[in-house]
């Protein structure tokens, strides 16, 4: 299997097709098994890459992409949660700052993603900070 004795070449190749946008029904079964299955096999640096190069892209909320973007956070609550080992040190905290700023303001729709996306973009930024 490519991903057990090639994985930088399956993240690779993964990023690669998920940035040609498929539906959204391909995109959650690929992300679910990345997720699920294949992430938490991986040695630490291929973790990093799968957050980098496959999650990383498509976290942020915007008009064409807000659904997009909920998908990818259900899935992350689901696959990536401290209690099964496959938290993200990078991600931890943002699927609790999606949620609570889902449900605090009944705003705008674009107002609401934009202060989802800049609470996001804070946290990772001083993780990263943080990590270097």
């Amino acid at each position: 299997m490519l991903f057990s004795t090639r994985p930088a070449i399956y993240i690779q190749t993964l990023s690669a097709v998920l940035a040609l946008k498929p539906k959204r029904s391909l995109l959650r079964l690929h992300l679910m098994f990345v997720l699920g299955r294949v992430y938490p096999n991986l040695e630490p640096r291929f973790k990093e890459q799968v957050i980098t190069e496959i999650v990383f892209p498509l976290l942020l909320f915007s008009k064409p992409r807000q659904h997009t973007a909920e998908a990818v956070w259900h899935i992350l609550a689901e696959t990536m949660t401290e209690e099964t080992g496959r938290g993200s040190e990078m991600l931890k905290g943002c699927a609790d700052i999606v949620k609570a700023q889902r449900e605090g303001t009944n705003g705008d729709v674009i107002e609401k993603m934009r202060s989802i996306n800049t609470a996001l973009s804070v946290k990772i930024a001083r993780k990263c900070q943080t990590s270097s």
